[in-house]
């Protein structure tokens, strides 16, 4: 599998999954705080989901860019 990634859309990528990951966790302290609100009981596993999808595409993309740098 050849994947053309160069530093600056690493970084792009990178930023982007560091602010979906940023915003769960905010979202999973405040609705932590306001738990006796039914609606956000029944949001809090999606936002947790989210969360560790993030944590996924993270690690996935680190192991893509340490394959790929290690080839050349």
């Amino acid at each position: 599998m050849n994947i053309e990634l160069d530093e600056k859309t690493f970084d792009e990528i990178y930023k982007h999954i560091q602010n979906i990951y940023n915003t769960c966790v905010v979202l999973k302290v405040y609705f932590d705080n306001f738990e006796e609100i039914e609606e956000i009981v029944n949001v809090t596993p999606v936002i947790k989901y989210l969360g560790h999808e993030s944590d996924k595409a993270c690690y996935s993309l680190f192991n893509i860019s340490r394959e790929y740098f290690e080839e050349e």
